[in-house]
């Protein structure tokens, strides 16, 4: 399996277990290389009980058969 492809996966797999819980839209995916470092970025659209919002993230990673790094920052749930 590439990078990317690997990469891009990740991306999925968070964002399915983020939208498992409500009504959700995954709108956006972006998978790259930096460097040594691989990136999963996704938007998705997220609609609950207390409303409509709209959530960013993105995942840095390392590791070849395991991710041995990972750091993972979100734009928060933002008000649609």
């Amino acid at each position: 399996m590439s990078e990317t492809t690997r990469t891009e996966t990740l991306g999925v797999r968070l964002a399915r277990a983020i939208a498992a819980k409500d009504e959700a839209a995954l709108r956006a995916v972006l998978a790259g290389v930096v460097a040594d470092t691989l990136h999963a970025g996704y938007r998705f659209d997220l609609a609950t009980p207390g409303g409509s919002f709209v959530a960013e993230r993105q995942a840095y990673h390392r590791g070849t058969d395991v991710i041995e790094h990972l750091r993972v920052m979100c734009s928060g749930f933002r008000p649609r």
